[in-house]
């Protein structure tokens, strides 16, 4: 694997960010198994495996999921925080969230409940 500098920062991370969009069955399948947690976490083990230390999430990634397991990872290897990387997205939201005229899309506004 190899690493480069994060943008003008001195922060070091893997070349290739890991995305975690598919750490639990998607689409829907029973998302909070122990078997779906089980292999979620292994393939966190196996990015960490191969140099990965750049890890991508969204809220929207399995509905908060991918996140958990992700987080079920941490807790099984604590000493990884200190080695990765996490870049989120925020303000993804399915259709009709928060009203019911709300397009899907990316929210970046300060109140997401009062931007059309």
């Amino acid at each position: 694997m190899k690493f480069q500098e994060l943008g003008t920062s001195k922060i070091v991370v893997s070349r290739l960010a890991y995305g975690c969009l598919k750490l639990c069955d998607f689409p829907p399948g029973d998302r909070t198994s122990s078997e779906t947690i089980k292999n979620g976490v292994c393939l966190v083990e196996a990015a960490m495996d191969a140099g990965y230390t750049f890890f991508d999430h969204a809220n929207n990634y399995g509905n908060g999921a991918c996140e958990m397991i992700f987080g079920k990872a941490l807790q099984a290897h604590p000493g990884w925080r200190e080695r990765m990387v996490i870049a989120t997205k925020c303000g993804c939201r399915p259709a009709g969230q928060p009203l019911p005229t709300h397009l899907y899309r990316y929210d970046s506004s300060y109140d997401p409940c009062l931007s059309g």
